[in-house]
């Protein structure tokens, strides 16, 4: 049986958020081992609930070697680095929470609206993949779901506002550069 350098398998989310994330990382340990047989195994993939992404660490030449130590190091750094700015977001974003919060404890307006917006988009068969990123970076902020279908864009979000009409400019909004007609509707 190969023995393993490294063997991690984790759950990704904490009990009760999404579950299907996960992380799987392998390096084999093949020290002592003689002949031409015998190869080193590495494996690194990480998944969401939809998404899953295997990354290869050759080991077979010096090149491929150095390739996939580099690749490590690159992703070490880039991780350390994102957990420090997801920090920093994350202590933003509670700010806001909180402000949201007392706006809403001194505010009898201040309320959530579910709006569907729904747009004619010209060619939009044609370039979706590019609409909707264009519509997914305007709502970087937002919980969203956006779809296409026979030229047409819909899109359903949550936003705050202290009025229905609030509701339906920021449809117009997020919808402006996509369509010079399209119409909104607070659900």
């Amino acid at each position: 049986m190969p023995r393993e350098r490294l063997y991690v398998r984790r759950f990704l989310n904490a009990p009760g958020h999404h579950g299907g994330a996960y992380l799987l990382l392998s390096v084999s340990d093949t020290e002592g081992e003689a002949g031409s047989y015998v190869e080193s195994h590495v494996r690194f993939e990480i998944a969401d609930c939809v998404r899953n992404v295997q990354l290869d660490f050759p080991l077979h030449d010096a090149d491929a070697r150095r390739n996939s130590l580099r690749k490590a190091r690159l992703l070490t750094s880039g991780l350390r680095r994102f957990e420090q700015a997801l920090a920093a977001e994350a202590k933003v974003a509670a700010a806001r929470g909180r402000a949201r919060d007392a706006l809403r404890t001194h505010s009898e307006f201040a309320v959530d609206w579910m709006i569907h917006v729904e747009a004619e988009v010209p060619g939009l068969d044609a370039s979706a993949e590019e609409v909707l990123d264009g519509v997914l970076q305007r709502l970087e902020h937002a919980s969203a779901s956006v779809s296409t279908l026979s030229g047409r864009l819909a899109l359903t979000l949550t936003v705050e506002g202290s009025c229905p009409a609030d509701a339906a400019q920021i449809g117009e909004w997020i919808c402006s550069g996509t369509s010079t007609s399209s119409r909104s509707k607070p659900t």
